[in-house]
């Protein structure tokens, strides 16, 4: 699927101030696309002296512990793990007026959706997750947003639902959109029963919270050409029961890793596979078809989108209903709270 497109010039006089901290001469910055985030911008960069740079501009909210506790785990573990550039004053990111800037050294490679982890890489990767879940913090504890458990997102669904029949669609591509999800809202209304039927049994539960990357799909996977990989894209870091990572193995999310061989391969190195919970994992299956479908609901009927973008949001919602993707992975995590 493609990406969705959302462009950003860099201003100059930031552009300018961004060199002068990083002490780097830019001669080129190409925009890339990836992922559907309107707050975070990424460009290729290349310096006067031939190096490459993977530039990244985050808008709008920035929590420091989403570079520096990834920074201490690349110490930690001694691979995997993309360290920063660090500014001439020694910093991991470079805050301006309006956004924070993270430079990392350019890797030449391709995503999880476009390359597959091999066995190896597997096993090694499951190592890896386990490393991160069992990471333990110094006193005090670094800020970190905490799972709660909300229902905002099943709210703003059930809303997106009810509103369907009175929406005024403008063109063909919106009341294609509008279509779409009507032709899926008996498993929308299945999907959001069995979350608030789980949200209230896991609320009578005490629960055993880790450091968790919080959106760990193949999308964010990186492969490099000579066969390393790493994990990318910490923004959403969290501290939640383990099962809020391990939910995307054999999730279907990114239309990836929805394959019992994959599962095996992962938990040969993250071991404790007797020990997942199948109520958490099912919740959190079906708690990040939800909050997908507002997301780009949400964008979607945002004024002057490109159609393309348009296309690809229809593409990427009614994908979660398709055979092998994320609603079916999910109702085989709940199916197996009936058989344990």
């Amino acid at each position: 699927m493609d990406s969705l497109e959302y462009k950003r010039q860099i201003a100059e006089d930031d552009l300018r101030n961004i060199e002068k901290n990083y002490e780097i001469r830019f001669m080129d910055i190409q925009q890339l696309f990836a992922g559907a985030d309107q707050n975070t911008f990424v460009y290729k960069a290349e310096s006067i002296n031939k190096k490459f740079y993977f530039l990244k501009i985050r808008a709008g909210e920035f929590i420091d512990s989403s570079v520096t506790i990834p920074y201490l785990l690349s110490k930690k573990t001694g691979k995997h793990i993309i360290e920063p550039v660090m500014t001439k004053t020694n910093s991991l990111f470079l805050e301006l007026p309006g956004y924070t800037v993270i430079l990392y050294p350019f890797i030449s490679g391709k995503s999880g959706k476009e390359r597959e982890l091999n066995e190896q890489q597997w096993i090694e990767f499951g190592k890896l997750l386990y490393e991160v879940h069992s990471h333990e913090f110094p006193d005090p504890a670094p800020e970190i947003p905490r799972e709660t458990f909300d229902t905002k997102w099943s709210v703003s669904l059930r809303k997106c639902m009810d509103d369907l029949e009175r929406i005024t669609v403008r063109n063909g591509i919106e009341r294609h959109f509008v279509n779409m999800l009507m032709s899926r809202k008996s498993a929308i209304d299945k999907i959001l029963t069995r979350t608030n039927e789980l949200v209230r049994e896991i609320a009578k539960r005490d629960l055993k919270y880790c450091l968790c990357h919080g959106d760990i799909h193949a999308a964010n996977i990186f492969i490099t050409d000579n066969d390393n990989f790493y994990i990318v894209d910490w923004d959403t870091l969290i501290l939640a029961p383990k099962e809020r990572d391990l939910m995307f193995i054999g999730g279907g999310v990114a239309d990836k890793w929805n394959t019992a061989e994959e599962e095996n391969l992962f938990y040969r190195g993250y071991g404790k596979y007797d020990e997942v919970n199948y109520k958490l994992l099912a919740y959190y299956r079906y708690y990040r078809i939800i909050e997908d479908i507002v997301v780009y609901y949400e964008q979607f009927f945002e004024e002057n989108i490109p159609e393309r973008n348009q296309k690809t949001i229809i593409e990427r919602v009614d994908s979660n209903f398709w055979p092998g993707a994320t609603a079916e992975m999910a109702d085989m995590a709940y199916q197996r709270l009936s058989s344990t």
